[in-house]
């Protein structure tokens, strides 16, 4: 009798540890989410005023920074019609992107062919990136997303 009380308690034991890791894991998927789809809607780029804009999430789950590098390739002329390019190099660097604000940046005149903004959270003890997205977007306004 007292192997199957033990028994019974190893295994409610199994079972609460495997339903605190799914909830664990449900909650960081629905987060990643959130913010995914957050920062997807904010970023804009309006080909009238030459404007990129885009508004870093509010809220970072604890533990972690939002990482952002925003590149791209423009036209330069003839002699040297595509030139690479990077934006906020210095927030890129140093992680220093203030949550809920909204970013602006011109772009040159001339055009560019795309700007690609690869973001996602960075693990502050590790430094390694829990996921990670890049949001393209093209001359006319329009972006997609893709998981990396």
């Amino acid at each position: 009798m007292k192997k199957k009380k033990i028994g019974v308690i190893i295994l409610l034991i199994v079972l609460i540890s495997t339903i605190t890791t799914i909830m664990v894991l449900a909650s960081i998927h629905s987060k990643e989410t959130d913010i995914k789809d957050s920062f997807y809607n904010s970023v804009n780029y309006d080909p009238i005023k030459d404007l990129l804009s885009f508004t870093v999430p509010k809220t970072i789950p604890e533990g972690y920074k939002f990482y952002l590098h925003i590149s791209g390739l423009r036209f330069m002329g003839e002699n040297n019609p595509q030139w690479a390019f990077h934006v906020f190099d210095e927030e890129s660097i140093n992680y220093t992107w203030e949550h809920g604000k909204t970013y602006n940046h011109f772009e040159c005149s001339g055009g560019f062919e795309y700007i690609s903004l690869n973001f996602g959270l960075l693990d502050k003890n590790t430094k390694k990136l829990l996921y990670s997205y890049t949001i393209t977007v093209f001359p006319t306004g329009t972006k997609t997303i893709e998981k990396d």
